[in-house]
């Protein structure tokens, strides 16, 4: 199937020549799927002598790289600079998020964690420990994996994602690690539970991740509108009733909601 892109480049004699690098470098978007020359030249109406001039250079800057059939996909330098505008977003989002998550921390005096999602996978990224005696000690360090069927986070960021890249993450994760007794491990289970989540904008984590640990969380969106992570409280067991009562529910919601607002206006702005 062509993309809106190359459609585009079906005019490719009126693209000067860095128009027609970026041309054939977004033809590999979105999954980098192998290309051959013949194909690459079809698809964007370019001449063979054309493409096969520019793969060169792409290769040998490392921005392509050939397959044992030969046929070419996206090297390791384009990687590289995806993995830096990740970083950059996540930099960006947590200068962003801090702010609210300490002034939740202040009021509840719980931990508070942000959780981001990337690439079909949950990671904990930040943690503000609350200050009462007893309190969690997290296992999970911040920039670690978390179970996406576990923890309050994951569920609420699973719960609001668009059916395909929900399906994604099933691919992903075909099995699904039982954490504790009464960790979901069913992906039909899983799912019942995320059509709840979404109607109550928060989920629960009751015991399912970390042993006597209970937490609660509701998910921050992008300037698309989409989900790009969650921010959660966490409790000791003996605390569990803090993270039903309205209270908790209110501040927290109005966190990811502040978050959210703060990222959008970022954008327009």
């Amino acid at each position: 199937m062509i993309s809106n892109t190359q459609k585009s480049a079906r005019s490719s004699y009126r693209l000067n020549s860095a128009e027609k690098v970026l041309v054939i470098l977004e033809a590999f978007l979105p999954d980098n799927r192998p290309r051959g020359t013949l194909e690459l030249c079809n698809e964007l109406d370019m001449k063979p002598a054309t493409v096969s001039r520019i793969l060169s250079i792409l290769k040998e800057h490392r921005f392509i790289e050939q397959n044992a059939d030969r046929k070419y996909q996206l090297g390791d330098v384009t990687a590289a600079m995806g993995q830096a505008i990740s970083e950059s977003r996540t930099a960006r989002l947590l200068a962003i998020a801090k702010p609210h998550l300490m002034r939740l921390n202040g009021i509840l005096n719980e931990n508070v964690q942000l959780e981001l999602f990337s690439e079909n996978n949950v990671k904990i990224t930040l943690v503000i420990p609350g200050t009462k005696v007893l309190r969690v000690h997290l296992t999970a360090r911040p920039e670690t994996w978390v179970g996406v069927n576990a923890t309050a986070g994951a569920k609420a960021i699973l719960a609001f994602l668009s059916p395909e890249r929900l399906e994604g993450v099933v691919k992903a994760h075909p099995e699904l690690r039982g954490f504790q007794p009464n960790t979901t491990t069913d992906w039909n289970e899983l799912k019942r539970q995320l059509v709840q989540i979404r109607k109550a904008g928060v989920a629960y984590d009751f015991n399912e991740y970390l042993e006597d640990v209970c937490a609660v969380g509701t998910p921050i969106f992008d300037y698309a509108d989409e989900v790009i992570g969650a921010v959660a409280v966490s409790v000791p067991f003996l605390r569990e009733a803090l993270i039903s009562e309205q209270k908790t529910l209110k501040r927290l919601k109005e966190t990811g909601a502040n978050i959210t607002a703060n990222l959008r206006d970022l954008s327009n702005g």
